[in-house]
C-alpha cells in the first residue's frame, strides 16, 4: 500500500456524486445514532428504572448480533450487489427505532421489548457496517481511500461532538424514548440518499460451483485475516480495546447518573465536548498518513486511546472538577480513536482484495465487536461484584 496521497487526488471526492450522496446520508444518520447511543441507556435507567446489571444486559443484547451474524453477513455480502443491502439496513433501523417512542406513548414499553428492539437494530447495524466498508471502494479509486475514510470518520467525530449534547437536551425536554424519533428520521433521510446514487455496481460473478460454499467463504475470510501479520495485530488490539471500553463506558453512564447525580444534559456534554478529540484525530489522519509511517503513528494513536481511562476512577473533588476531568479523558481517548480508525480502515481496505473485503472486514469485526459485547456483559457482573468505582 502506498502510504501517501498525491496532491492531484486530494479534494477530488467533492466531485464524486456517488460518494458525496453516500457521505451526506451517512453523516445525517451518524448524528441520529449519537442521540440513540445516549437515549437508549437513559430510557432503560430513567424511564424503565433498570439496575446496573439490567443496563449491562441491554447493552450486551445490542452488541450480540456482531457475534452472531458478522461472519455470515460478511460472506453473504460478497455474493451480491451492496447498495440494495445498505438501503434495506437503513430502512429497517429507522422503523425499529421508531417503535420505541410509539410503545412509550402507548404505555407498552418494557425492558424486555427495549432489549428486543436493540437486538434487531444491532442485526441491521451489523449488516450495514459490513456492507458499507465493502461498498465505498467501488465508488472511488484506491488512491482516494484514506481521504474517503477520513471524511466519513470526520463526520462520525463531528456527530460525537454535537450528538450527545443534543441527545441530552432532547432527553431532558422530550424524555428519552421520544428523543429516539430524531434517529428514526435520520435513517429515513440516509435511505433516500442511497436511493439517489446512480453509480453502477456490477453484480459479483460467482462460478456455479461456489454458490453454495458459504461456510467455506467464511473460513477463507478468517484465514486471510489471521495469516496476515498486520491484520492479526489490528484484530487483537481492537478486540481488547473494545472489551475494556464496553466495561468502562457502560459503568460510567450508571456511575455518573446514580452515584454522582449528573443531569442527562451534563453527561451528554461530557461525551460531546470530549468527542472533539475524535474530530481532531480524524481531521489530522490524512496528513499524518501522508507524511509518516503507519506503525509509529498507530502506536501513538493507540496509547492516546487507552491511557486516559485512568482518569475516570482517579478523579475526585467537586462535581464540576470531576466533569472537567472526565471531559479531558474522553477528549484524549477520542483523539487516539479517531486517528486509529481512519488509518487502520484505509490500510485494511488497501491490502485486501476487493472480492474478500466483506469477509475479511467481517472477520475483524467479529473479534473486535464480539469482545466488545463480552465487555458489556462483564460490566454488569463486575459492577454487582466489586461496585461501580472499583470496576472503573
Amino acid at each position: 500500500m502506498s502510504h501517501t496521497l498525491s496532491a492531484q487526488t486530494r479534494g477530488r471526492l467533492w466531485k464524486n456524486r456517488g460518494f458525496t450522496l453516500f457521505w451526506s446520508g451517512e453523516t445525517i444518520s451518524l448524528f441520529g445514532t449519537q442521540v440513540t447511543l445516549l437515549a437508549v441507556p437513559l430510557t432503560a435507567v430513567l424511564t424503565l428504572h433498570a439496575t446496573a446489571t439490567q443496563l449491562a444486559v441491554v447493552r450486551f443484547v445490542e452488541a450480540l448480533p456482531f457475534v452472531l451474524f458478522t461472519l455470515i453477513f460478511g460472506a453473504w455480502v460478497d455474493r451480491r450487489r451492496r447498495k440494495p443491502v445498505l438501503i434495506l439496513a437503513n430502512a429497517a433501523r429507522g422503523l425499529l427505532i421508531g417503535l420505541v417512542p410509539l410503545l412509550a406513548v402507548m404505555h407498552l414499553l418494557q425492558l424486555s421489548l427495549l432489549a428486543a428492539i436493540a437486538f434487531m437494530v444491532g442485526v441491521f447495524t451489523v449488516l450495514f457496517e459490513v456492507t458499507w466498508l465493502a461498498y465505498v471502494p467501488s465508488l472511488i479509486t484506491a488512491s482516494e481511500l484514506v481521504e474517503a475514510n477520513g471524511k466519513v470518520a470526520t463526520s462520525s467525530a463531528a456527530a460525537e461532538v454535537a450528538g450527545p449534547g443534543l441527545g441530552g437536551l432532547l432527553v431532558q425536554a422530550l424524555t428519552a424514548p421520544l428523543a429516539l424519533l430524531i434517529d428514526a428520521l435520520s435513517y429515513i433521510i440516509a435511505t433516500i440518499s442511497l436511493l439517489a446514487i446512480r453509480a453502477p455496481e456490477p453484480r459479483p460473478h460467482l462460478p456455479h460451483s461456489q454458490r453454495s460454499r458459504l461456510l467455506r467463504d467464511i473460513g477463507e475470510g478468517i484465514q486471510v485475516a489471521w495469516r496476515n501479520i498486520y491484520l492479526r495485530a489490528i484484530m487483537v488490539m481492537s478486540g481488547l480495546w473494545n472489551m475494556l471500553f464496553g466495561i468502562a463506558d457502560t459503568v460510567f453512564v450508571y456511575y455518573a447518573i446514580r452515584e454522582l447525580h449528573m443531569q442527562a444534559g451534563t453527561l451528554g456534554a461530557i461525551f460531546g465536548v470530549g468527542a472533539v478529540g475524535g474530530l481532531v484525530g480524524a481531521a489530522i489522519s490524512t496528513r499524518l498518513g501522508q507524511r509518516g509511517r503507519f506503525g509509529p503513528i498507530l502506536g501513538v494513536a493507540f496509547t492516546f486511546g487507552c491511557m486516559p481511562w485512568l482518569v475516570l476512577p482517579a478523579m475526585g473533588g467537586s462535581l464540576p472538577l470531576r466533569v472537567v476531568g472526565f471531559t479531558v479523558a474522553y477528549f484524549l481517548v477520542r483523539l487516539g480513536l479517531g486517528l486509529w480508525t481512519v488509518l487502520v480502515l484505509s490500510f485494511r481496505q488497501a491490502i485486501t482484495p476487493n472480492h474478500l473485503l466483506g469477509r475479511v472486514g467481517a472477520s475483524l469485526r467479529f473479534v473486535s465487536y464480539g469482545l466488545g459485547a463480552l465487555g458489556f456483559l462483564l460490566a454488569g457482573g463486575l459492577a454487582s461484584w466489586v461496585g461501580l468505582h472499583a470496576t472503573l
